[in-house]
């Protein structure tokens, strides 16, 4: 992702997304990071675990890191991790036990965040945000402790924690993280976001992942985002591969349904110029890349952008996911139809055209919470499906992604 045109004003900086170092937030914002080091799951065997076990050797990993790297408040980091005793969602607030019961508190505490990645993007809000149901990440959490996103190994970090925070118990935690056996346990995924960020991976015991360190407590509100940019979101509906078929088509067929969909979300949800929306879609003879004349920016509604052009929309890595609806909700694990591959052409599968909606087509589909090539080339699906979204990009730039805009807004150039 070729991402050093990119750059967002946050809380009234100019934050450059590409970072060539430890960039620390302003003292009062929490930062969380994916660690650099990795190891198996056996926590004390890291060297960064100072003869600590389990949960302890977590923290002490994280801590480790946090220093290294020379972040505010070392000692203040935990890892985002669940065993049979004490549930992240508790860990990350300074408190232990299981949020079934309060973290052992009178009330449930719901105050721990919002968080910034080391390079001074938020997270999201506050962690009642970021679980389920809301599932409001805003960027996966693919940059480590000293500012950089190239983690090597890409990929997970473990967690055993799922969407609500808390200690996923159909895995075994790798024996409360003592033991280094083959065995499967829930990792989070550093190209996801919405609920996939803590329980996006099955991996095992003796793969060598990373951690996802957090600092603890609550601090001050989330930093503000504005972006300029065209705007993009997955529609809110779904339908089959037959795209004369759902509701919004307005009579049109083949790729002009599409289009006609995503300008009619775009329309009854207020969105400036809904004309100007078209759908991500290929067709055996029309590549989805070449379907549009602007070259970027995009940004999603809530001003988190995704793409510097049309070079960085294919070039395998989205700066955050095209997860969010135009009624802005974000979306998990749900698929959309794209009949394009990773560099934005045509597969060569895509519902006879989009007229096709039996099973004896298939079309080639993405995954709307994912930042990697899966966002438009995660798999194939039988085209008589009916869960499938559309992503719907503008081809006119927003200047200010603030919801100032009202009225008829067509005439606008």
């Amino acid at each position: 992702m070729p991402i050093s045109k990119l750059s967002t004003l946050i809380g009234g900086i100019i934050v450059l997304h590409l970072v060539c170092g430890s960039v620390p937030a302003a003292a009062a914002n929490k930062i969380c990071f994916v660690t650099s080091v990795t190891g198996p799951g056996n926590l004390s065997s890291w060297p960064d675990a100072g003869g600590s076990v389990g949960l302890g050797a977590a923290d002490a990993i994280c801590q480790s890191r946090a220093t290294a790297a020379g972040l505010a408040n070392p000692d203040d980091f935990v890892a985002w991790l669940s065993d049979s005793n004490d549930d992240a969602y508790c860990r990350v607030q300074g408190f232990s036990g299981r949020k079934v019961s309060n973290c052992g508190q009178p009330t449930l505490p719901q105050s721990g965040g919002p968080w910034v990645r080391t390079d001074g993007f938020p997270i999201g809000d506050t962690i009642s945000h970021l679980l389920s149901p809301e599932g409001a990440i805003l960027v996966p959490l693919s940059i480590d402790e000293f500012g950089s996103g190239d983690l090597d190994p890409p990929g997970s970090y473990f967690t055993n924690t799922n969407s609500d925070g808390e200690f996923y118990s159909s895995f075994t935690s790798c024996g409360d993280w003592t033991t280094s056996d083959s065995i499967s346990v829930r990792g989070g995924d550093s190209i996801g976001t919405t609920f996939a960020w803590t329980s996006g991976v099955t991996t095992t015991c003796d793969q060598l992942n990373g951690l996802l360190c957090m600092e603890k407590g609550a601090g001050d509100p989330m930093p503000a985002i504005t972006s300029s940019g065209a705007r993009v979101f997955v529609t809110s509906t779904n339908g089959s591969g037959d795209l004369a078929s759902w509701a919004d088509a307005g009579g049109q067929v083949g790729v002009a349904a599409g289009d006609a969909i995503c300008q009619a979300r775009a329309a009854a949800a207020g969105l400036a110029m809904p004309s100007s929306f078209r759908a991500w879609l290929s067709t055996d003879a029309t590549n989805a890349i070449d379907r549009f004349d602007y070259d970027g920016p995009w940004i999603r509604l809530d001003g988190v952008p995704i793409a510097d052009g049309k070079t960085d929309l294919s070039d395998g890595e989205l700066f955050s996911a095209l997860n969010l609806t135009e009624t802005g909700v974000y979306l998990a694990f749900l698929p959309t139809w794209t009949g394009t591959d990773a560099v934005g052409t045509t597969s060569g599968s895509n519902c006879d055209g989009w007229t096709d909606g039996t099973n004896g087509f298939v079309a080639r589909t993405g995954l709307a919470n994912l930042t990697s090539n899966d966002w438009t080339e995660r798999g194939h699906s039988s085209c008589d499906s009916s869960s499938k979204r559309l992503y719907c990009f503008s081809q006119i730039e927003v200047l200010f992604a603030d919801g100032f805009e009202s009225g008829n807004l067509d005439a606008w150039q």
